[in-house]
């Protein structure tokens, strides 16, 4: 295995919080070949889509390997995106309270440098060693990543391994879940016109300012919602992934959006948005000229 010069290594035990004295490992022959290869996903999209896209990479590179995949309870279903369908290993509030539970001594990655949750993780599973960006600090083995957003990030961290990291790989959302959007959207025929999926704030913001709207607003929250409150994750994938544009001010919409590679405009007035793709706009000028170079552009 070819290492990238911007992997380091820390056989230091974990935060002070954490009781954890870790095992001696050979290196690198303990990324060679692993009998079971795990992804932790933290709460929330921002920390459950870069460990989506590093678990795609990470399946077709150890092939042999038995495959699990942690994340919470609520976002299962976004492990269904991908190509092969890994062990799934749900939380509720507790990550160190699995089902079902993972074997011990796994390779296990985190991949953002968001350790919420990680250690308990660890002490859980036992796994071998704990792999995530450099700044986390509930691991033992952490990577120099050049990369400042995502997924490039991700692919950073294949590349510090030397894992050919599949750089045109994007989320599939299985027929169940847009098919489900669909009945939401068209209630009768179940085949929805083309939309654009917008939140309310966003879409007002364009309204207001008379931009054209070439396709009909779909307006996710607010009073005027178009969406019921309280759709499962699943369907709120769906209903993204089927749109042909999105423009939002929420960072979990962003998110979604830009992971499964949706035209997305941001509306980031707080300046919160995890970094995926271009940086958004955080003022109402910058996301007019965004959507109007989108309209040029077309989707």
């Amino acid at each position: 295995m070819n290492l990238s010069p911007f992997a380091w290594f820390s056989k230091k035990r974990l935060e002070r919080r954490v009781e954890k004295s870790w095992e001696t490992f050979r290196f690198p022959g303990v990324f060679e070949n692993p009998r079971d290869v795990t992804v932790y996903c933290g709460p929330g999209p921002a920390s459950t889509w870069p460990g989506i896209y590093l678990a795609c990479s990470l399946q077709k590179h150890y092939r042999s390997s038995t495959h699990h995949l942690i994340l919470q309870e609520s976002l299962a279903d976004m492990a269904s995106t991908l190509p092969w369908q890994p062990g799934l290993h749900t939380y509720a509030s507790q990550t160190g309270q699995l089902s079902p539970e993972i074997p011990a001594g796994s390779l296990l990655f985190n991949a953002t440098t968001d350790s919420t949750g990680l250690a308990e993780v660890v002490l859980a599973i036992s796994p071998i060693l704990s792999v995530a960006p450099e700044g986390c600090d509930s691991a033992n083995v952490r990577l120099r990543v050049q990369a400042d957003r995502y997924p490039d990030r991700v692919f950073g961290i294949c590349l510090a391994l030397g894992i050919p990291p599949d750089t045109k790989w994007r989320p599939s959302v299985p027929a169940r879940l847009t098919e489900a959007a669909s009945r939401i959207l068209a209630p009768v025929s179940h085949r929805s016109l083309p939309y654009i999926l917008a939140t309310s704030q966003a879409a007002a913001v364009l309204e207001r300012r008379r931009a054209e709207l070439p396709l009909r607003i779909v307006v996710l929250d607010g009073k005027g919602r178009d969406i019921p409150e309280g759709i499962p994750e699943g369907v709120l994938i769906a209903l993204i992934s089927g749109a042909s544009a999105v423009i939002t001010d929420r960072d979990n919409i962003w998110v979604h959006a830009s992971a499964l590679g949706v035209p997305v405009l941001g509306y980031d007035r707080k300046g919160v948005f995890q970094p995926w793709g271009k940086p958004p706009p955080s003022g109402e000028t910058g996301l007019l000229d965004e959507w109007a170079e989108l309209l040029r552009r077309g989707w």
